[in-house]
């Protein structure tokens, strides 16, 4: 199957990856990949600070479901990944900051200066310090800076 492009590299080794294949895989200015060799195929793939992020923001998030009665959404950059309530709302939305109907705190998953996602939570008078202890629960099992 062949769905990429010829590309020639310059003279530092360099290759520019087609825009559209950077918007289908949301690859921006800064972003971190993972360039390496399966036989004599080079490959590169978007890399992510936290492997399965979208699994484990989901199994902090049951966690704190389970022991709390707060409004829980998270994100990744493309889609809304856990929604204890089932509240309607567009992730465009959340990306833009357009959430005061919602009367919802969100704060963004930033991994190595980059959105990964976000974290929308309501019903609870520390909306502030939780959003805090998820970022900080993030740093420690990925080693990062959130």
């Amino acid at each position: 199957m062949n769905n990429g492009s010829i590309k020639r590299i310059d003279e530092l080794g360099r290759i520019v990856i087609p825009r559209d294949i950077r918007k289908r895989l949301s690859i921006k200015a800064n972003d971190s990949l993972e360039v390496s060799i399966d036989n004599n195929t080079i490959k590169i793939s978007k890399s992510k600070a936290i492997n399965n992020f979208d699994d484990f923001i989901i199994k902090l998030l049951k966690i704190i479901d389970q022991n709390f009665n707060y409004t829980l959404i998270a994100t990744n950059r493309d889609n809304i990944i856990f929604n204890n309530k089932n509240i309607d709302i567009d992730i465009k939305k959340i990306f833009s900051g357009e959430l005061d109907n919602y009367n919802l705190s969100y704060k963004p998953i930033i991994i190595d200066s980059n959105i990964e996602g976000f974290i929308l939570l309501g019903n609870s008078n520390c909306n502030e310090e939780i959003v805090k202890v998820i970022n900080s629960i993030l740093m420690n099992y990925s080693d990062i800076t959130c």
